[in-house]
């Protein structure tokens, strides 16, 4: 068997490194550049002329001063220095992603080896980092689709009860109020019937804004079904969420939508409820309350925020 001589073998794996689009380098003990090809000097924004014989801090120095090669989040050179330092030989192998300036992503691998010296692999990963945000971002969109309706926007039934839930219980542990309001668009059968399905959707729309808008940032709405919505009210008294509600309700009225027709208005109907000191009350139980003061709202004559009473 005829074996390549070892010299040849040395200049063909130089050959095949230095056209590598693999970016390659290599320090000393010192950290002292004993070489780098094309491709790490083009990662890095210093093609065209050599770091061979300088520090590595040169590189890092020139690099900050030119804002060119690696994404620096540093207000100054020596906290970034500090940084890299803190890292750089803390294992005989080590392997981190880093963001180039010009958009690129770079997997570097730094491998300790006997003696002292460093080798220095750095492969573009920039498809990769791109596949992995659009799965990120894939999966961020099917778990708001998952908790958000479609129409509105708003919290869906499932995420509003999870949300209420929660609050539930946080209120509960530290002993603060707690109100759950259901509200329901008057006449809202009628705008379908006279104006279409397209009209109505365009009423729980502005509806769905209309509450984001007036509502405290801490309340959390959402909306059950159909035209049907709730709001649960954290740290809130049965007397200041009737002052919240009513104030929205009167915001409303004041209301003109030029959709359809001319000074077109709708209001809505509320029925409001206090979580008791009982901390047996659940979810459910504050729902059903709160349902059965929106029938009374209902029944007499709608356009009105009622509470709910145990005497109801």
């Amino acid at each position: 068997m005829n074996l390549i001589p070892s010299s040849l073998v040395s200049k063909l794996l130089i050959s095949h490194i230095g056209m590598s689009e693999n970016g390659v380098a290599v320090q000393d003990a010192d950290d002292i550049f004993l070489y780098h090809n094309d491709a790490f000097a083009h990662m890095f924004g210093f093609s065209g002329w050599s770091m061979v014989g300088q520090r590595f801090d040169d590189l890092l120095a020139w690099m900050f001063a030119h804002q060119r090669g690696v994404n620096i989040d540093w207000p100054s050179m020596e906290s970034w220095k500090s940084y890299v330092h803190s890292r750089r030989r803390s294992a005989p192998l080590r392997r981190f992603e880093v963001d180039l300036i010009d958009g690129r992503w770079l997997l570097m691998t730094e491998q300790i080896v006997p003696g002292g010296g460093m080798i220095m692999l750095c492969s573009d990963i920039t498809h990769q980092k791109a596949v992995e945000y659009a799965l990120r971002q894939a999966q961020t969109d099917l778990q708001s689709l998952a908790l958000t309706d479609e129409l509105t926007g708003a919290p869906n039934r499932r995420h509003l009860l999870q949300q209420f839930e929660k609050e539930r219980k946080r209120c509960g542990r530290y002993q603060q109020p707690l109100c759950f309001a259901m509200l329901d668009l008057d006449h809202f059968k009628s705008v379908n019937d006279r104006f279409g399905h397209p009209a109505g959707d365009a009423v729980l729309k502005h509806f769905a804004t209309f509450l984001r808008q007036h509502l405290r940032t801490t309340d959390v709405i959402g909306r059950i079904g159909g035209e049907e919505f709730a709001i649960v009210l954290p740290n809130t008294e049965l007397e200041e969420a009737l002052l919240v509600l009513r104030r929205i309700l009167a915001a409303l009225n004041g209301e003109r939508l030029h959709l359809f027709v001319p000074d077109f208005g709708y209001t809505f109907s509320c029925g409001v409820v206090q979580r008791p000191n009982d901390t047996a009350a659940d979810c459910q139980w504050m729902l059903s309350c709160a349902d059965r003061a929106l029938y009374q709202a209902k029944a007499a004559g709608r356009n009105s925020v009622v509470p709910y009473s145990h005497r109801s």
